[in-house]
């Protein structure tokens, strides 16, 4: 930290310390945005965000909230996004397509950090600072972020995000068996590797690697992603609502429906417009897909089965 910026963080830091010691996290954070000098915002927001963030969970913090697409594969997501871009152009023609969760970590992370790679727990510790980092700027009172995490939580009781900073989500979820099926087709049939990362069995973390940054993404296999995010505590705290692939595919009429109706019970302020549904399914010919089949193995059936029966309780599928 440059001898101007550490003179300015002394400075703001003993406010920022009398405003917390007041319990007053919206003047405190009005104190924190007038900090122009770059190395001393971010440290300070370091420091701090995380904690006003965690003991102030219900309030309303930030003008904008961030609506959550959530699925475990990267295609999964662009089909949840696909429609709520091209419905929410109609009434924002202005908004932009959106972000990844790991492109805007990235964009917002170095934006205050020179080369410097994050330590490999930094994304969970510092979720919620992240998250405002976010939102902090952004004018319009949603922001839609495709995500591929789980719901995290850790021994500090921080967690992946909070009411504070979440509107509510949407998480797409398939068949166990159909995913399992996917990931062996993508690592030519290999058995051992779809079941590693279907069940994360060696509980390994991949660093993902931008412009020379590396992040380590909370990424633990698609059952206990599943299971985070289907979690009931989860749902109620974070206002979720889970779509089948399956019933998205076989009846995307009703569950498009569900989709918007859940987005304006968030307080989105779009209208329910069947015509808009309607020529969404035209244009995409969401009646004319099909999923493929489930072509793998009883032995593999019966391998998978022994994990998944907590989670079934949630999603009801046929084992």
């Amino acid at each position: 930290m440059s001898f101007i910026a550490k003179i300015k963080y002394e400075y703001h830091k003993r406010i920022l310390d009398d405003l917390k010691s007041q319990s007053k996290p919206d003047e405190f954070i009005n104190e924190l945005l007038k900090i122009s000098n770059k190395e001393a915002f971010f440290k300070l927001s370091e420091e701090n965000i995380s904690e006003i963030f965690k003991t102030n969970s219900q309030l309303e913090l930030t003008k904008s909230k961030i609506v959550w697409i959530n699925s475990f594969f990267q295609e999964d997501l662009s089909i949840l996004d696909d429609f709520i871009y091209f419905y929410f152009k109609n009434y924002y023609p202005d908004i932009n397509e959106n972000s990844n969760y790991e492109n805007l970590i990235h964009q917002f992370y170095s934006l205050y950090q020179n080369n410097q790679n994050p330590p490999e727990d930094y994304i969970i510790m510092h979720s919620y600072l992240l998250q405002w980092l976010i939102l902090k700027d952004h004018k319009k009172e949603f922001y839609f972020i495709k995500n591929r995490f789980s719901f995290f939580s850790n021994d500090q009781n921080f967690n992946f995000s909070n009411r504070a900073l979440s509107r509510n989500y949407l998480f797409l979820v398939d068949h166990p068996y159909r995913v399992y099926q996917d990931i062996k087709d993508k690592f030519g049939g290999d058995q051992e590797v779809a079941k590693n990362i279907f069940l994360n069995l060696d509980q390994s973390s991949e660093p993902l690697d931008v412009e020379g940054f590396k992040y380590h993404i909370p990424q633990n296999g698609w059952l206990n992603h599943a299971k985070s995010w289907l979690d009931l505590n989860v749902i109620d705290s974070l206002k979720g609502l889970i779509i089948q692939k399956e019933n998205l595919i076989d009846n995307p009429s009703e569950s498009l429906t569900k989709i918007i109706m859940h987005l304006i019970q968030g307080g989105l302020k779009i209208d329910l417009s069947y015509d808009l549904i309607d020529q969404y399914i035209e244009k995409k010919k969401l009646n004319n897909i099909k999923l493929n089949p489930i072509t793998i193995s009883n032995n593999e059936k019966k391998f998978l089965s022994k994990y998944l029966a907590p989670i079934n309780e949630l999603i009801d599928y046929e084992l």
